[in-house]
């Protein structure tokens, strides 16, 4: 019978290259498993949350998680989500499909092939079992002791499991004491490596925004505020600059002014290549 909780955890095993850790079991348990077609209804995913520290660069090369049940599955899913408001968002920005890891007795250690690199900012992991259930039987993540950072979440799309939580949903919602995962991320850390970008900003009929501002975010944090075009003359830009890195999240917020349908813009890589274009004042 498949079931969202149970079991009890092991020992993490010893690593030189910590990055981030949490391994104080609390004996609770929450399922995270992508089963085989004839189960996919109980499709589940926790998420728990992490920082990169200002001025580093994380590369990830092994995911380890703590779990009970199934003792001989060897596959799994390594999502990382952005943060979005103290939530994982929607959709995950790494997606590291049935990757072969080892399983002691329920830890699934989990290489991951060339590295995931991460720049400063507020993170999701996510780990899924992604052996079969009819075969290997199911896992379970193990929740720690502590709260660390913000709490965890869970969801069920196609609420197999009944609670009506298909999207992302907190643990506390979800009744349970014990708010986060036991996880370790151990890799290479190192300074930040930035590039220059530029945004260039334009009013079709050459009169400013008119009181439009936008914001650029690298992963979510603002490194240009209220920007506009404020110069005379139609199609003639104004341009800003600022700093991101491999893999970073470039977003914007646009507050429309007056005509706001004259206000575009262009966002332009460290090699001068146009990586955005706005394509109307509205979208970001």
């Amino acid at each position: 019978r498949v079931s969202s909780s149970g079991g009890k955890t092991t020992v993490l095993p010893e690593s030189r290259a910590v990055l981030y850790e949490q391994s104080y079991s609390s004996g609770n348990t929450r399922a995270s498993q992508d089963f085989e077609s004839s189960f996919d209804a109980y499709d589940c995913q926790a998420a728990d949350d992490f920082y990169v520290p200002s001025g580093q660069q994380w590369t990830i090369q092994t995911v380890t998680a703590t779990g009970s049940g199934s003792t001989t599955a060897t596959l799994a899913h390594v999502f990382i989500f952005y943060d979005n408001a103290g939530v994982p968002n929607a959709t995950p920005t790494v997606s590291l499909y049935n990757l072969a890891c080892t399983n002691t007795s329920a830890v699934l250690t989990i290489p991951c092939p060339g590295g995931i690199t991460l720049g400063p900012g507020h993170y999701w992991l996510s780990v899924q079992d992604a052996s079969a259930y009819s075969t290997y039987g199911q896992w379970f993540w193990m929740q720690d002791l502590y709260a660390y950072n913000n709490v965890s979440y869970w969801r069920n799309p196609g609420n197999g499991f009944g609670t009506g939580f298909t999207t992302w949903t907190s643990l506390p919602t979800l009744g349970s004491l014990y708010t986060d995962f036991m996880f370790r991320l151990e890799g290479t850390v190192g300074p930040l490596v930035t590039c220059q970008y530029s945004i260039s900003l334009y009013d079709t009929y050459g009169d400013t925004w008119n009181g439009g501002i936008l914001d650029v975010m690298v992963n979510g944090t603002v490194v240009l505020n209220d920007i506009a075009c404020n110069l005379y003359g139609s199609d003639i830009p104004q341009t800003f600059y600022f700093d991101a890195w491999s893999g970073a999240a470039i977003t914007t917020s646009y507050t429309p002014g007056g005509w706001p349908y004259e206000n575009y813009y262009r966002i332009f890589n460290y090699q001068g290549t146009q990586v955005w274009y706005s394509a109307g004042s509205y979208t970001d």
